[in-house]
């Protein structure tokens, strides 16, 4: 069989709306290298939009055809582009089962993120009984294939919900530091043209420090640091507040130049 949940969030304690489909894959296999993932076949499709969750889960593998059926009319049903925490994932098996290419936006914040650090840098709680490893699914889904303990299938049912909200909450998050880190940006590029030493608060590190800055290359400054009073490299996005100051500074010719990776 082939069965639609849909369930309204607020259900599942969740106070959200997302304007923008967030779509989460679970498959039989395990991915071995980045080329099979066209090969990989879902044992679930996850969709949070507005303010509801429909997964549309596989229980039988007799059904694959009608899986694959529903898997496009649901989808095709929705706004694109889609958000997937790793969009590449996603949207490769889902193009590989369907034929269909859709359009996706990435949640995560670089390559190789995990999910669950990812909930824990930004304080998400949301119940995930696998605490965010994809790989249990797959297991779990492969002993329900064999025993058909229906207990294992809701695992992964529930696994699949806390994808597709956590996501929705990291979109958030990264949406709302996107918009906080332009003006910042422009005042690192500010300074620099300038020559204006500025204060800034670094991380979860409190203190105000002040620095000059000597380089900006791929989101990090190299600057010397007067709170440490040597040399230090900077990432731009972990700087969470910055004030200009009229101080001006000359940049060395004999500084360390830093090698950017």
């Amino acid at each position: 069989m082939v069965k639609i949940k849909t369930i309204n969030v607020n259900k599942l304690g969740f106070n959200e709306f997302a304007q923008i489909p967030v779509v989460d894959v679970e498959t039989i296999d395990p991915i071995d290298n980045q080329r099979d993932l066209v090969n990989l076949i879902p044992s679930m499709v996850g969709v949070f939009y507005k303010d509801k969750i429909k997964q549309i889960v596989l229980e039988n593998l007799e059904n694959v055809e009608k899986f694959r059926r529903i898997i496009i009319k649901e989808l095709d049903k929705l706004p694109q582009p889609f958000l997937a925490f790793n969009m590449n994932f996603d949207r490769s098996v889902i193009l590989g089962f369907t034929g269909k290419s859709y359009s996706f936006n990435e949640v995560q914040e670089y390559r190789y993120q995990k999910k669950q650090d990812a909930k824990l840098q930004h304080g998400i709680e949301v119940y995930d009984p696998f605490h965010g490893d994809g790989l249990q699914a797959v297991y779990f889904y492969q002993n329900y294939l064999k025993t058909k303990d229906k207990k294992m299938l809701n695992f992964v049912i529930q696994h699949n919900r806390a994808c597709v909200m956590t996501e929705h909450m990291l979109y958030k998050m990264k949406n709302k530091i996107e918009k906080t880190k332009k003006p910042i940006e422009k005042k690192i590029t500010q300074a620099y043209d300038e020559r204006l030493k500025v204060n800034i608060v670094y991380t979860n590190d409190l203190r105000w420090r002040t620095i000059e800055i000597y380089e900006i290359e791929g989101g990090l400054i190299n600057a010397f640091c007067h709170l440490k009073k040597e040399m230090r490299k900077f990432r731009i996005s972990e700087i969470k507040d910055i004030q200009l100051t009229e101080e001006t500074y000359n940049i060395p010719k004999d500084f360390p130049k830093m090698v950017f990776k």
